[in-house]
């Protein structure tokens, strides 16, 4: 079950990947930075599955992974925010997702998952979230929010990152539950199901302008 779940998950993010690129010039610039994540998403999955026949710890992986994950994210929302954001911010971006994980490796060794890292993760983005989705819900100007993709995305990051975060934040006690196996599968489903939600957003993408700042 869990092998056919995963490999439904693989192929889920691949054709992500691929809606994505075929997508790429409908894109506005938010979402063409959101897609270097879907990519990156596909391209870590990719790695770690070459790099587990090889060796059994792929721990490593996660930790450089959730380096670009969080920076790619918090510069999405940057974009979204400010259209034009300057380029100080998106360093600044960059060098906080580099220092969270020096943090995450000096408290737990580098050879076990990063699940503090993803903690943060949470943390973070979930506000992020929270505040795009307040802020547009909020603009009289908007009437048809629905036809907006940035809004499904906002959406998805929401859910899917509260989710991880009380699945990693509770790991310890969930893995030494009995239930763990069947926890597991629901994570996995669950995770399938957000990227269903994000290839279908990316497959029926029109041309749309950044409604939080026009450009």
């Amino acid at each position: 079950m869990t092998n056919f779940l995963y490999i439904t998950y693989v192929i889920v993010i691949f054709c992500n990947a691929i809606i994505g690129a075929l997508q790429y010039g409908k894109m506005d610039k938010p979402l063409r930075v959101f897609y270097l994540l879907v990519a990156a998403i596909f391209i870590n999955e990719v790695v770690i599955y070459l790099a587990g026949r090889n060796t059994n710890n792929i721990a490593i992986i996660s930790h450089i992974y959730s380096i670009f994950e969080l920076a790619i994210i918090s510069i999405y929302f940057l974009y979204t925010i400010l259209a034009k954001p300057k380029w100080y911010l998106i360093v600044i971006a960059f060098l906080c997702s580099v220092i969270f994980e020096l943090v995450d490796i000096s408290v737990q060794k580098i050879e076990n998952y990063n699940n503090y890292m993803i903690v943060v993760e949470s943390l973070l983005i979930c506000p992020m979230a929270l505040y795009v989705l307040y802020n547009v819900s909020n603009r009289e100007d908007i009437y048809e929010l629905s036809d907006y993709p940035h809004f499904y995305i906002w959406r998805s990051l929401l859910i899917w990152w509260s989710v991880t975060f009380f699945y990693w934040e509770f790991l310890i006690f969930i893995k030494k539950s009995n239930q763990y196996p069947v926890i597991f599968i629901y994570y996995l489903v669950f995770n399938i199901l957000v990227y269903i939600s994000i290839g279908y957003t990316l497959l029926r993408l029109k041309k749309t302008p950044n409604i939080i700042n026009p450009t």
